[in-house]
């Protein structure tokens, strides 16, 4: 038990550097894809007032719209490099980017819609439920009670807060199963021997 215990544990710090490059990487990723869309949408409204004040609105919606699609499709594209960076041997982690560019094609609508449900369900639900048990309670007017629901949000932010991680982790799996032909009853032997991380031997 104390070497499996250890042999996670060594796992675990082996990968915490590779998942910290790759969230600055998507961090630096969403920024530039900000700024790369708002400079579209003000070229749209540009043009739109030298076509007419009444195309510069209509161009900028266009391009706002746009704009956003571009921006999940993108996200979407590269949603499993954490599973990726954890599963598979990479020589860089970088290559997960591109591992997950090509894992994820023809199937993003999925990822999104994946990715909205866990998220409805992590983040979007437990807020109404908590705003509307404190309008109820009127804890607004009751400071008493204001700091016993800071706590109880916090909780459930935290006891939810894996669902996405999960959510994305199995549509990793489900992905190289589809267009891998992944096998699950390899997966199953080595959770249950414990002797390899799985996905550790990549691509087959």
């Amino acid at each position: 038990m104390s070497g499996e215990l250890g042999t996670a544990l060594r796992f675990g710090v082996d990968k915490i550097v590779p998942l910290l490059v790759v969230a600055l990487a998507k961090g630096l990723l969403v920024i530039i894809l900000e700024i790369v869309a708002a400079l579209g949408v003000g070229l749209l409204f540009f043009m739109g007032r030298l076509a007419g004040p009444g195309m510069a609105g209509l161009m900028a919606f266009i391009g706002g719209i746009s704009a956003l699609w571009f921006f999940i499709w993108v996200l979407c594209a590269y949603a499993t490099t954490t599973p990726i960076v954890v599963l598979e041997d990479l020589s860089s982690s970088f290559d997960s980017f591109g591992r997950s560019w090509e894992l994820t094609r023809g199937a993003r609508g999925k990822v999104f819609l994946t990715w909205l449900v866990a998220w409805v369900i992590a983040y979007f639900i437990p807020q109404i439920i908590v705003s509307t048990m404190s309008l109820a309670l009127g804890v607004v007017r009751n400071a008493s009670m204001q700091p016993f629901f800071v706590v109880f949000a916090s909780l459930i932010g935290i006891v939810l807060a894996p669902i996405l991680p999960c959510a994305l982790t199995l549509i990793y799996y489900d992905l190289r199963v589809r267009r891998e032909a992944f096998d699950l009853q390899i997966l199953n032997e080595q959770l249950g021997s414990g002797s390899e991380i799985p996905g550790s031997t990549g691509t087959r």
